[in-house]
Order: C-alpha cells, then structure tokens, then sequence
C-alpha cells in the first residue's frame, strides 16, 4: 500500500496511463481516428479493428481498467474531459495490439524476453522508469532495485499489479513503434539522382516578366461538362471519393429565454432588494438571504478588469468612487446589478484594487413562457411531422428560421452554440432521408425539431453525392482551356511582352526568385512555376492554363547557386522520412478498413 501511496502522492493522473497517451497521440491524431471507416459493424460493437469486432462490453471493460488505474494515481472522480481521454487511450490500445504489432511482426519485429529486461533493469532502460519518481531511492537517484522490488510486490498487490502491468504493456508497445518506424526510416533511401536533383531544384533560381489573365467568378455559359464526363472522371478517380458515415440535416430551435414580463419581475424584485442594501449591517448575509449570484467574500479584492469581466458599467462606477459609495441598479438585458465598495487597497507602483460587495441576479423564464415556448415546439413539430415537403411548408406557415448542417458525423456533439447535442447526432444517424423528429429538449432550455435531408455511407460516396463537385472541377479545367485558346487567337503573330499587354490592356508584372523545387512555399500558381522552370530564358512563352488564370511569360535570368547543398539534401530526406512515419498507423487502419463507432455510445 506504501507503494500505491507514493504513486498517488507523485504522479496523480500523470501516471503511466497518461505517459502512453502522450507516447501514441503523436501518431495517432483524433483526426486521423475520425477518419478510420465507419459503419457496418454489429449495433452492438464500437468498432472493428484488424479483423476483430470489439464489442461495447469489451471495450468498456478496458476503459474501466484505465479508469482504475487513474484513481489508483489519485485522481478521483474524472470530468468529461479526462473521461474522453481514457476512452481514447483504451481505443488507441486496441489499434496497436491488433493491428500494429501484428504488422510490425510479419515485418519480422520481435521483442524478446532480453529485451523486456533490457527495457525495465538493462542496458536500455525506458525514460517511462528511468524518469519514474516511483523508482528513485531515498537520494531521489533512480534505483534498478526499486523497480525490482515494486515487480515482485506487484505479485501479491492486485492494484499494484494493474498499474505495473499497464507500465510494462506501453514500453513494450512504444518499443515495437520505435523499432517499425526505425525499419521504415532506414528503408527510406534518396537516390543518388534524388539528391543531385534536389539540390539542382533549390538552387536554380528565375526571374520573370508575366501577365496572368485572371478566370474571374463570373460563370461562362459556354463551357459545358457533360453528365458522361462526369461519369467518366469519377469513374476513374473513384479512390479519391472515400468519405466517413455522415448526414445532411436541417433543424429548428426553440429557445426558452426570460420573456419581457419575467425580466419585469426580476426587476421589481431587485428594487425591493436595493432598498435595503446600503444600510444592512452583515452585506454577506443580506446578499446570501437575496439570492444574489454573486457571493461577497472578505479576502476577494476586484481589480478593474475583473469587474469589467463582470459588468462594463459597474466597473466604471467602482473604479470612480471611494469606499462606501452604493451604485444605482444596473440593468443589462436580462442580468441585473448593484455594488457597494467596501474598502480600497492600493500597492505601490500597482493599480488599486477594491473590495466589493456586488449583488447579481439574472432573470429566468417562468413556468409561463416555458410553457408558451414549449406549445410554439410542438406546434412546428405537428405540422413538419409526415416528411421533409412537410417540413418546408411547415417553416413558411409559421415563419420559423430552419438551421443546416451538412455532413454530420456521429462523434458530434454540439449544434452551433449548442453543447450537449449528441441526441440530435443519435437521432439522425437512426433514421432516413426525409425523416422528421419529435422535439429534442436540449439542457431544459432548447426545444430541436430537425429533418434528415441526405445520408452519406461510410465508403466511396455515390456519382450523386459528388456530381456537383466534380462539375465544378471539370468546368475550371475546361475554362481554362479556352480562355488559354481565346488569348492565344488575340495576341498571334505578337513577339513582346508589351505588345501583349498593350493588346490585352493589363499590366507586365515581375517576379524573382522562383524555384522548383517544393521545400520552398512561393505562392504561385504551380502550373506557371512548373512552365517557368522548363522555358527558354529570353522567350516570351504562353498562353499557359492555371488555376486561377492564363499566364504569358518570359524568363528574363536563370541563376544557378551553391547554397542548398549535399547535406541538406540528405538533411530533407531524413526530415521527410520521419514525418512519413506519422502516418503508418493511419495507414494501416485505412488498408485494414478499421471501423470506429464509439460515438454511437459516448
């Protein structure tokens, strides 16, 4: 027990589960997790990882032993926040022991038995116990005997056993990704040519005279994209087209807020209260007996921007008067406001600061409006209910503003400025295109109808879903393409740049310093820097199509340093090799097709 106290006492959730979460979340980004293909598993499941469904029981068993283990580091009851912590650390596990380590050993990583030693009392010792204040001695220098001797105790402590356990299972994964990512770094090799290329990219440098002819918004009725065309692009770019379970949905809030009638009440009820104010003997008490929402404390000195956070004007009166000195009721909206100054502290060289008895009170909705609000609910809610046409007719008949929100994924939790939504997110992921809901109350205060207006599956979205998109492609592309032949027939049998820009009415502008290569971030089109880098100096070339207009150009100097040499060449390719290695789990949960439905539970 003596043990489990000094793990409480030094690390409280810094524990070990908290270091695994640390080690792993730099390769596992909660996007990248968001991303890992949803749907089709069990209603039962929360996922499907490496093959194997994970059941919601065996899911939740794993955070409780997280759980523990956090209350064994002296945490205590966890918030939202740390819950949802836990819950990924759980799910960040299951990844790596099904589907990580199971690669990492068909690529021929093992870790043997030494090695494990190696790890904990060896010649390699892991910064998770080397750094470990549970394994220092009484000199507060780490102790291979403190680690041995809290192993055996673990043997007869089942807590302590949970929390060593643990601490073994994420150095040993944290080895296995040291060792996979060494293998794929090391098999990451530029070439010679790769890196003689390299260098030539980053210091062969252009300077350059061009006129671009922006496309402009305006949309030209004379290109057309065919539905075949369409057709055909997706049908050849269809691994582009992967999405994650998503829907489309409308809805309708019905805010209960204090009506004009309840703020009067409120209003009256702080006159009654201020009358009193100034000559009550015990200002705690009265404030307490009042229900002020702001409770006087002795020892709380305000200082200006305190108060300001409080209530603009009440700052302003506090900062302008001296000890004793009652404020007015202040009314802003729906929040009511009056202070005495109870005494005035001023440090040298420091702004003074003031102790202030303030009484707060915030009007709330009566049973009335609640009522009244709720009835506006149900009244939308009975006319919209038989469809989204019903819905529609339902928003003009009783002029209502309709919110959208297109591609809702299950783990969202908030509609707007409204938390606590996820019955919403629930709903919508249960039912079809066009269905209606009965009202949602949200926290006793927002009253939702919503409508399904498209359901997008996990997998590769249909030709509908991404028709609009790949028209708009299509259309840039092939605007592009005649705007290009529409300058080249106006400036034909032209050889400067300024009798092109004279023709054209447009400006010659310059630019230097463009290079190839792709370390360098220049802003520019990448269609013209490509044709730029392979022209003729002296020649005026183009019309050439880019993204956002047609570019005529003519490379005035070319320049070839020594600059960016070998070493950073080499320097590139290891940088870029070890980013590479962020993305192998990603990837494997991609090729494995991980499906992660937790937010169907949580």
């Amino acid at each position: 027990m003596a043990v489990l106290e000094k793990i409480r006492v030094k690390f409280g959730i810094g524990a070990s589960i908290i270091i695994a979460l640390g080690l792993l979340s730099f390769i596992i980004s909660p996007d990248d997790l968001e991303r890992a293909f949803q749907s089709m598993s069990s209603k039962y499941d929360v996922g499907k990882v490496g093959g194997k469904s994970i059941s919601y029981d065996d899911f939740k068993a794993d955070v409780d032993k997280l759980t523990e283990i956090s209350k064994i580091s002296g945490l205590g009851t966890l918030n939202a926040q740390q819950q949802e912590q836990l819950r990924d650390a759980a799910w960040q596990d299951i990844i790596i022991k099904n589907l990580f380590i199971k690669n990492a050993e068909k690529a021929g990583i093992r870790l043997g038995e030494d090695e494990k030693v190696a790890l904990t009392t060896g010649s390699m010792i892991s910064p998770m116990i080397s750094r470990n204040p549970l394994f220092f001695d009484e000199d507060g220098n780490f102790s291979t005997d403190k680690v041995v001797e809290i192993g055996q105790a673990s043997k007869s402590n089942p807590q302590l056993r949970l929390y060593w356990d643990n601490l073994l299972n994420t150095i040993y994964n944290q080895q296995y990704i040291n060792k996979y990512n060494s293998l794929f770094a090391a098999a990451s090799v530029a070439t010679p040519y790769e890196v003689r290329k390299n260098i030539e990219e980053n210091n062969t440098t252009n300077e350059v005279e061009f006129i671009m002819l922006p496309y402009g918004f305006e949309q030209d009725s004379t290109v057309v994209v065919s539905d075949s065309e369409i057709k055909e692009y997706y049908n050849s770019h269809k691994k582009f087209f992967q999405q994650i379970a998503s829907r489309d949905i409308e809805y309708v809030v019905f805010e209960t807020t204090p009506s004009a009638k309840d703020i009067e009440s409120v209003k009256d009820f702080v006159g009654r209260v201020y009358n009193g104010f100034a000559e009550a003997d015990n200002v705690k008490a009265y404030l307490s007996r009042n229900r002020s929402e702001i409770a006087y404390e002795e020892d709380k000195w305000y200082t200006e921007t305190e108060l300001k956070g409080i209530n603009p004007d009440l700052a302003a009166f506090v900062e302008n008067n001296g000890e004793g000195a009652v404020s007015d009721v202040i009314q802003a909206g729906s929040k009511f406001f009056f202070a005495k100054v109870m005494g005035v502290k001023a440090e040298k060289d420091q702004a003074p600061v003031k102790q202030v008895a303030i009484f707060q009170m915030t009007a709330q909705p009566g049973n009335e409006t609640a009522n009244a609000v709720y009835q506006q609910a149900t009244n939308f809610a009975a006319a919209a209910h038989g469809g989204l046409e019903a819905y529609r007719k339902a928003l003009d008949t009783l002029g209502v503003y309709s919110h959208s929100y297109p591609h809702l994924t299950e783990g969202v939790d908030n509609l707007g400025s409204i938390n606590n939504a996820k019955v919403i997110t629930n709903w919508a992921f249960e039912n079809k295109t066009g269905a209606v809901s009965d009202i949602k109350t949200i926290d006793n205060k927002y009253h939702v109808v919503a409508v399904v207006t498209g359901v997008h599956e996990e997998g590769i979205a249909s030709l509908n879903e991404v028709a609009n998109d790949i028209r708009q492609q299509l259309y840039y592309i092939k605007l592009g393409q005649k705007k290009t032949q529409d300058v080249a027939g106006q400036i034909a049998g032209l050889t400067t740049l300024e009798e092109i820009a004279e023709k054209l009415n447009t400006p010659v502008s310059t630019r230097s310093g463009i290079t190839f290569s792709s370390m360098n971030n220049q802003s520019l089109d990448n269609a013209f820097i490509g044709a730029v880098c392979a022209a003729e100096p002296g020649k005026v070339c183009g019309p050439v199509a880019g993204a956002i207009g047609t570019y005529i150009f003519k490379v005035n100097a070319r320049d070839t340093g020594a600059f960016y040499t070998e070493d950073d060449a080499k320097t590139a390719a290891s940088q870029y090799a070890l980013y590479s290695t962020q993305g192998i789990i990603p990837v494997m949960m991609q090729e494995a097709e991980v499906q992660d439905h937790r937010a169907r539970f949580f």
